[in-house]
């Protein structure tokens, strides 16, 4: 990790008790005696620096205000174009100085410039995450690595653990003590997990490692997994991890989850299974064994799952039909790349097929289209995918005939009605 003066100094990335409370309640705010944002554009070297601070507002969403001299600096404008991608240099890196001695860091971050009535420039915008490194002196005895994610958001897990909660109050004059079966306790992957339910707006996530050294997108991986056996969006707020002597702490603008999804998870939680405990921890490790090693911060499994639920947010079902049938074809493609693969003889053949039409005296462009057509041909079909997984028994023919039914009528036929909605429901 590159170090930076505080660092050096030894100082923890670390929230106290008082701050993670705040930031359960959407109240968290810190003044910051130095912020910057400096352009990502290689000819704007525009950079404004000053005093602010960092502040949650409502549901969780982080923002950033500071005031910045109007003399020492100058702005270059460029008028977008409609429908014109927002260019890379037209983004900020944000770095605020906090008064604890923190220094926090933020990339990709668009920002409002206005001017005071007194010259200042206001400089102001939106956080989408937000990240503190810090070191722990090298004399303390740090041992393996752990992960602390918290969500403040209401997310029902199975549970086979009971918490003791002891309070008091009056300098131990009353107090009281209870127990809550509220967490979900297992190992996998060589990491330890424990999931607690701490109230209906707080699930805090702990992960422990005994190696010096986790996968980079941990974090990422298990949200990813969780949404997977969930069946929605794990929108974390805050996260803590510590690497060695080496810690980080990051802060989140979560999204709000629909309460109007159509998306099902592959098990409903509290469906009576025998066991559930032990079932959805078998999901989730055969899951998280798949994506862990991944070196993206985003799967590309997990994007296409996502874009399901997301689709399923709609009202028009057309829609979550279209991005459903879509999605499992490009799952096919990524994670069943060499399923279906041609034979040496299927191969000879296509090339026999294209060396007759380069002969054939027909007319060019149709030739041309042929040619396409045929050149098609290398490359394995999404139903012929289908087909093989219905042979090995990883899926079933009705599951098959559903998908090409489905796919077929709403890529060819996208809202012309021709499929009638009562077809979509699955029956129980």
């Amino acid at each position: 990790m590159k170090m930076n003066e505080h660092t050096k100094l030894g100082r923890q990335a670390e929230l106290s008790e008082s701050e993670l409370e705040s930031l359960k309640h959407s109240l968290w705010e810190i003044d910051c005696p130095q912020v910057t944002v400096k352009s990502r554009s290689p000819q704007n070297s525009c950079t404004f620096k000053g005093a602010g601070f960092l502040k949650q507002v409502f549901s969780h969403q982080l923002i950033f205000k500071f005031y910045a001299n109007a003399q020492e600096y100058s702005r270059i404008n460029r008028n977008l174009q409609l429908g014109e991608t927002i260019p890379d240099e037209a983004y900020y890196d944000l770095t605020a100085l906090d008064y604890k001695g923190r220094l926090w860091h933020c990339e990709r971050i668009l920002i409002d410039i206005n001017r005071s009535a007194s010259g200042e420039f206001i400089i102001q915008g939106t956080i989408p995450k937000i990240t503190c490194e810090g070191e722990i002196p090298q004399e303390v005895d740090c041992k393996g690595s752990r992960l602390e994610i918290r969500v403040f958001d209401s997310v029902n897990i199975p549970y086979n653990e009971r918490t003791l909660t002891r309070k008091s109050v009056a300098r131990g004059v009353q107090s009281s003590k209870s127990m809550s079966r509220n967490a979900w306790k297992f190992k996998c992957c060589t990491l330890d997990f424990l999931l607690v339910k701490e109230d209906e707006k707080l699930l805090i996530i702990n992960v422990i490692s005994s190696e010096k050294c986790i996968s980079q997108y941990l974090r990422e991986r298990i949200l990813e997994t969780l949404q997977f056996i969930l069946g929605y969006p794990i929108n974390w707020a805050t996260s803590h991890k510590r690497v060695g002597h080496t810690t980080e702490v990051t802060l989140c603008s979560p999204k709000q989850r629909s309460i109007s999804s159509r998306f099902q998870p592959p098990l409903i939680l509290g469906g009576y299974l025998v066991n559930e405990s032990q079932v959805f921890r078998r999901l989730f490790e055969k899951y998280l064994q798949h994506v862990i090693n991944y070196d993206q911060p985003l799967h590309p499994l997990w994007s296409q799952l996502n874009a399901i639920y997301e689709a399923s947010n709609g009202t028009f079902i057309d829609a979550h039909a279209l991005t459903l049938a879509v999605a499992i074809e490009s799952l096919l493609s990524i994670e069943f790349a060499n399923l279906g693969e041609l034979t040496s003889e299927d191969k000879n053949a296509i090339e026999e097929a294209l060396n007759y039409v380069e002969n054939w005296n027909g007319k060019e462009g149709i030739k041309k289209r042929i040619k396409g057509s045929i050149n098609g041909l290398y490359s394995i079909r999404a139903d012929d995918k289908m087909r093989i997984l219905v042979d090995i028994g990883a899926i079933t023919e009705e599951q098959q005939q559903a998908w090409k039914k489905l796919r077929n009528t709403n890529v060819h036929d996208y809202q012309t009605h021709k499929l009638k909605h009562n077809k979509f429901v699955i029956p129980i």
